[in-house]
């Protein structure tokens, strides 16, 4: 069938297929259509008012709400489906908001999802947190600016070393965001050579790249007679860290010199947990 002596209609007997508008045979789809410029099919109500059509624009198949709006679906070259928008950058790109309306029940396993600053979708990493208790008891952090070797055997530790990563008696937080960090320190006095040591006190901050932050955790003096030769010290902070910030707990002299040692393996620890 032609018009105006173009051809628009073919029906191409030996495979049961329909060309439109000049279209070339391909494999054995029942309906081929060459596009007229970018417009390729449109659709109609009963009462003949345009309603949808697709045409080719923007290296893609357009979705058109006929004389309303373009991209209300659009399959991009290459796979990526936006949805209003002409430039999806995701495999499934959304400009505007998504609704789900039957979600199945998480188990203890489900990952949480979370958006980035782009509204990228992603397995968030809130409540991805570590745990270590200590193994040395001979360093002496009754001095000023120790670094408390707090970081002895791993409980636990999300995500391998992409989150967190020990070295030495520090932990390196790998992504930024905002972290609740908890300390506690069992601490025993020690009698060295004979001598008593009483009445000392050790004191406690959590420390970001070196520098101490946040309050300062102390405990009642260890006075070394009648049995009182241990105390304990617990800090907590909620910080914002930036990537690659490392963490550090540094203990302090507060009263006399003599030697405060952590009381036992695996009796003080350290907790971090990503809030966001």
């Amino acid at each position: 069938m032609k018009a105006n002596g173009v051809e628009k209609l073919r029906l191409v007997q030996d495979r049961g297929q329909v060309l439109v508008n000049r279209a070339t045979v391909f494999n054995n789809h029942p309906l081929v259509v060459r596009a007229n410029g970018v417009d390729v099919l449109a659709f109609e109500n009963s009462s003949g008012t345009p309603k949808w059509h697709w045409n080719l624009l923007a290296n893609g198949l357009n979705f058109v709400e006929s004389n309303v709006a373009d991209y209300r679906l659009f399959l991009e070259d290459g796979g990526d489906v936006g949805i209003n928008t002409s430039n999806p950058t995701e495999e499934l790109d959304v400009n505007g908001n998504a609704r789900i309306r039957n979600l199945g029940t998480a188990d203890e396993n489900d990952d949480l999802i979370a958006a980035d600053a782009s509204g990228v979708l992603q397995r968030s990493k809130i409540n991805y947190g570590g745990r270590w208790t200590n193994t040395n008891t001979s360093t002496d952090l009754n001095n000023d600016n120790t670094t408390a070797p707090i970081f002895g055997n791993e409980d636990y530790k999300d995500d391998g070393n992409n989150l967190y990563q020990v070295s030495g008696n520090s932990l390196i937080v790998r992504l930024s965001g905002r972290y609740d960090i908890r300390a506690n320190l069992s601490l025993e006095g020690n009698n060295d050579s004979g001598n008593s040591d009483n009445r000392t006190n050790v004191n406690v901050r959590i420390a970001v790249n070196g520098t101490p932050v946040g309050a300062i955790g102390a405990s009642g003096y260890i006075r070394f007679a009648s049995g009182h030769e241990q105390s304990s010290i617990h800090v907590n902070e909620i910080l914002e860290l930036n990537a690659n910030d490392v963490i550090t707990i540094i203990t302090y002299r507060e009263a006399n010199s003599g030697k405060v040692t952590f009381s036992g393996s695996g009796e003080s620890s350290i907790m971090i947990n990503k809030l966001r």
